[in-house]
């Protein structure tokens, strides 16, 4: 974004200097143009006195100072760029982190993208500044379970050199593909289980995807005795539209409540089977198969289950 120059101070900064050649210049942050910038008092370098932040409001630039109280006299200690983006988020404050030290947090949002946002969290050591992790918060306005991923990311880059080095960038989030394993992601469930086999059989993999949703699910309605049936169909639906991994979780919360679900192993040896993991494939197999002969029912078991067990 293009710098707006405080009017009063063009000559005398010019705001072309290194980050470095501000550390003690005396400056007022009181002469910022209001209509252009947020002043705001807040301790920035944690010494018990307020200071002062000064950042461009939004849609009027991306600039951000840090000013330490010396006497009265403000002094830039810190000189960068808000995290705004041109047609993307935008800066919306910034704050101490409650209780955490020496932390600060600049808080960003999308506009009209849900519940989508970036908080950056800044740490103050040794007289340096660091963007000590980023937290992502993207909201999936058109998830019929009101998805929200939430990812932590750390940084650990100090501030001055971030903003001094163009080619420098922050770790962004991880990849949707990564997310389940990663991330925490929430859903608001509103549907029924069934609902949710009709989606599966219906729908792309998009609409039911993650394990965590399938958490989500099973927080809604327990396992019971009166759903085990439809979870165990759940699935199946799943295993057969190669949600592998999403099935497997399923299944192995069907046999945490009831061990001695056949019908269960069947299907959670198969899923593991799928993804080549064998030793588990077997583990279920085997336990379907002690199951089956129990209930005086090995004539019904494949041969198909026998031959994987017997590789």
């Amino acid at each position: 974004m293009k710098n707006v120059l405080i009017n009063s101070l063009t000559v005398i900064l010019g705001l072309i200097l290194s980050v470095d050649a501000f550390s003690d210049t005396l400056y007022n942050p009181k002469n910022f143009d209001k209509e252009i910038y947020e002043t705001k008092e807040i301790d920035v370098n944690f010494d018990g006195i307020l200071d002062y932040v000064v950042y461009s409001k939004p849609f009027m630039g991306d600039e951000l100072y840090f000013f330490v109280n010396r006497d009265k006299k403000y002094y830039l200690s810190l000189k960068g760029y808000n995290f705004s983006q041109d047609g993307g988020y935008i800066m919306t404050g910034i704050y101490p982190v409650l209780n955490k030290n020496n932390r600060l947090v600049i808080k960003t949002s999308f506009p009209g993208s849900g519940n989508s946002k970036i908080n950056y969290f800044v740490f103050f050591k040794n007289n340096e500044y660091y963007l000590e992790k980023t937290i992502y918060t993207v909201g999936y306005s058109f998830d019929d379970d009101r998805r929200v991923d939430v990812c932590t990311v750390n940084q650990n880059i100090k501030l001055k050199k971030l903003y001094s080095n163009s080619s420098m960038h922050i770790n962004q989030i991880p990849d949707e593909s990564d997310r389940d394993d990663k991330c925490t992601i929430s859903f608001d469930i509103t549907v029924s289980i069934d609902d949710f086999i009709k989606r599966v059989d219906e729908e792309p993999y998009s609409k039911f995807e993650t394990t965590q949703r399938y958490a989500a699910l099973i927080k809604k309605y327990d396992i019971t005795n009166k759903n085990v049936s439809q979870y165990n169909n759940l699935a199946y639906s799943l295993e057969k539209k190669e949600a592998y991994k999403e099935a497997i979780y399923l299944l192995n919360h069907i046999i945490d409540v009831y061990q001695s679900k056949a019908v269960a192993y069947i299907n959670l040896g198969d899923a593991y089977w799928a993804l080549e993991e064998t030793n588990k494939a077997k583990d279920a197999y085997r336990t379907y198969i002690e199951l089956m002969k129990k209930d005086g029912k090995e004539s019904k078991i494949s041969e198909q289950v026998l031959e994987r067990v017997a590789r």
